[in-house]
């Protein structure tokens, strides 16, 4: 019976106690209110007014207010603000108040400063703050539409209640509110007429109010205006004359920071030095000695040797779809599409064309053992599978396809044609940790005055990390002989006249070498040769709209479709919009708080 009276006690506390917890909460410094009004003039100026009661939990000076004045118009511009007309007040009276041009970030931002520095105040206080902006305004696919960080995402405190009030010269047509990079929905977002009006409450510190309304047609929205670019060339040839100068640094400190550009080069180039392909010194290219693991061999320091010859087959025991890998160091498009049509061309797949794809179908037959990277296509085929370039049916043998330059891959490392697998970036393994711990030595060199010297190496690091990694990986001696027959197999591709052939060869060459032209990039160009002598016909593979055999203009289609098809194991998607007329804040790419013009925040001093 104790513990239960005990027990009913330590609730009762809870329950008494939650209430002064919330409180508790509530306490420090905030803004209580923050209500706002913007007027769109017609001329596409916009009138600012700002009632923002501010809670001080210590002694202070007053409140600061900053906007950005530039935000992106594209990858290199950006639109530029132009705030004017400050005015202020504090508790319905005039109040100190200076557009502080000396803080930190003043050339990036527009700071209002309020307050007397010679008093200092506590408790709660209402501020009216004033201004005028242009250039805030857009307007995509020519339609006026204010897209407004009505609260900025760098606010220092949080807000406990916010209302927004927009007005326009006519009609608003619709409306948009959200709070947070979540893009939380605002409470109330309405239109009244040429009145839009908002609200939100409990907005954590950090946190945007990002406000949408379509204007009417009425206002005007002048041409962005663009910052204007600095000139580069003037400042890379007075840092040569002067190094340092222009930002305060020493000489020295240059000099030794370009020392460190230079040994990051050099580790640059150690590391293209070893990705350079090797091959078998004093041996005819395309050729391999009677011992490889024995013969000398040498780098080739830049681009691997251009075809030079004419190989008139293909080359030795290297599929179509393996010549391509040769070439690229990855298994692409061509190398899928080419891997499928050279088991149609061997006879184990027929290909039907129909009025909206394509059906393809596993015949049980065929020449030639089948390659292990071939099995998962013909295992997929269970039954015929139709093809359509925007339709997601035949999953099975999409995904199929989608392992395939996986399979290309690891049969190309197995043949020894690289050094190392190109898909692995082996530094990637200690990159990441070379910069984790390199955090500590910049906070040394921070404290020194001398943390440009971190610049040099983070930016060696990144850029082993960011590279491609094919581009850290040779060939093998063994590989470079491969792609020299492939080269000249290719240039055969590239110049051979249909027309000087026998006829009876014609259509037995078009249909061998086609899977090759696929792999090569090449298919159109070979097809568009052998159609102009009636002999781009498919030998019993390909089936187009009518009984009889086609002259192979559909091939493109066909490949096109098969292109498209591959769904790889794993992917990632991503967008991204700039400004063209201006981002729309309807749109589904500003789903999050903040990404709207304006903005900035507010704090205490």
């Amino acid at each position: 019976m104790t513990r239960l009276v005990g027990l009913l006690a330590g609730v009762v506390l809870l329950v008494l106690a939650a209430p002064a917890a919330t409180a508790a909460e509530q306490g420090g410094e905030r803004m209580l209110s923050y209500v706002v009004h913007a007027e769109v003039g017609a001329d596409g100026t916009v009138a600012v007014t700002e009632r923002i009661r501010y809670h001080f939990d210590e002694p202070r000076h007053g409140i600061f207010r900053f906007i950005p004045l530039y935000y992106p118009l594209d990858a290199h511009d950006a639109r530029t603000l132009e705030i004017d007309g400050d005015t202020a007040t504090m508790d319905g009276r005039p109040v100190p108040f200076v557009r502080d041009e000396e803080a930190s970030g003043a050339d990036e931002n527009w700071i209002l400063r309020v307050g007397d520095e010679h008093r200092e105040i506590t408790g709660d206080h209402d501020y009216q703050l004033g201004y005028r902006i242009r250039g805030l305004l857009n307007a995509p696919a020519g339609r006026p539409e204010l897209f407004w960080n009505a609260l900025g995402k760098d606010s220092k405190v949080p807000v406990d209640h916010a209302e927004v009030t927009v007005t326009a010269p006519g009609p608003i047509d619709r409306v948009r509110c959200v709070v947070g990079a979540r893009g939380t929905p605002c409470a109330v977002a309405r239109v009244e007429g040429n009145t839009a009006r908002f609200a939100a409450d409990g907005i954590e510190a950090l946190s945007a109010v990002t406000v949408t309304a379509a204007l009417p047609d009425g206002v005007t929205v002048p041409p962005p205006i663009v910052r204007a670019k600095r000139d580069y060339v003037s400042m890379f040839w007075d840092n040569l004359r002067h190094p340092g100068r222009e930002s305060g640094i020493p000489g020295l400190a240059v000099a030794g920071t370009v020392a460190l550009f230079a040994l990051g080069a050099v580790v640059l180039g150690v590391a293209f030095y070893r990705g350079r392909d090797r091959y078998f010194a004093g041996v005819i290219p395309g050729l391999l000695p009677d011992h490889p693991s024995k013969a000398p061999q040498k780098r080739r320091l830049f681009a691997q040797r251009e075809a030079a010859a004419v190989r008139f087959d293909p080359p030795d025991k290297v599929p179509p779809a393996l010549c391509g890998v040769i070439m690229r160091k990855k298994a692409d498009r061509h190398a899928v599409s080419a891997a499928v049509t050279d088991l149609a061309v061997r006879g184990h797949l027929t290909v039907t064309q129909l009025p909206k794809g394509f059906r393809i179908a596993r015949t049980g037959e065929g020449d030639g053992v089948v390659a292990g990277y071939e099995s998962g296509i013909l295992g997929a085929l269970g039954g015929p599978v139709t093809l359509r370039r925007r339709r997601k049916d035949g999953m099975g043998f999409r995904h199929a396809l989608g392992q395939l330059p996986g399979r290309l891959m690891d049969e190309a490392v197995h043949r020894r044609w690289f050094v190392r697998d190109p898909r692995r970036n082996t530094f990637r393994k200690y990159g990441g940790a070379l910069l984790f711990l390199s955090v500590f030595a910049l906070i040394w060199l921070f404290d020194q005055g001398l943390a440009w010297f971190w610049v040099p190496f983070t930016l060696t690091v990144l850029v082993l990390l960011m590279l491609p990694s094919r581009w850290l990986v040779g060939r093998t001696a063994v590989g470079s002989a491969m792609l020299a027959q492939v080269l000249d197999f290719r240039r055969y591709i590239e110049t051979a006249e249909a027309e000087r052939l026998a006829a009876e060869e014609r259509q037995a060459i078009f249909n061998r070498y086609l899977p090759y032209a696929q792999a090569f990039g090449l298919a159109e160009h070979w097809t568009r040769k052998f159609a102009a002598v009636g002999a781009a016909e498919p030998s019993g593979w390909y089936q187009g709209p009518s009984d009889r055999p086609v002259m192979f203009d559909s091939y493109p289609a066909f490949a096109s479709t098969v292109d498209s098809s591959p769904i790889s194991v794993s992917s990632s998607t991503g967008s991204s919009s700039g400004w063209s007329g201006g981002s729309s804040g309807f749109s589904s790419s500003s789903s999050g708080g903040g990404d709207g013009g304006g903005g900035g925040g507010a704090g205490s001093w």
